[in-house]
């Protein structure tokens, strides 16, 4: 599992056939008035696969700023939107939306990721709603 620490091994999970998981919640309060600062929602420890189809950002109640209710999630010094780009958590409560980034490419690496959230578009600073909840489903191979 995820150890949120930077450097962190993890463990494997072998007590079940499902993937590890790194789950993270982000709320419009997280970004105070017009700041658009990268956010760090954990790590993903060394040798990890990330699973397509076990990952998931569910909207559990829609952003209402004007603006910057597009997600980007990514990996610092890689790639701010990495494995998401412009996730548009305006849509409406309730609604499942996938890694549209995730390319094959970047589901492994064998050094320990950071991984962060931020807007595509700051913020306007008027949003008094917005929850959503990052679920990054990964397997340790090594």
């Amino acid at each position: 599992m995820p150890t949120n620490t930077a450097g962190g091994k993890g463990i494997i999970n072998s007590d079940r056939n499902g993937p590890n998981v790194l789950r993270a919640v982000v709320r419009y309060s997280d970004w105070v008035g017009t700041n658009n600062d990268r956010k760090v929602i954990g790590y993903l420890p060394p040798y990890s696969v990330v699973v397509g189809s076990q990952s998931h950002v569910v909207v559990k109640t829609a952003f209402n700023d004007t603006t910057g209710d597009d997600l980007d999630i990514g990996v610092t010094g890689t790639d701010d939107d990495l494995f998401a780009s412009a996730l548009d958590l305006n849509t409406g409560s309730g609604v499942l939306l996938t890694l549209d980034d995730l390319a094959d490419a970047n589901r492994y690496s064998a050094d320990t990721r950071e991984i962060t959230a931020n807007f595509t578009t700051a913020p306007t600073g008027d949003g008094t709603t917005g929850e959503c909840w990052i679920y990054i489903g990964y397997y340790i191979a090594a």
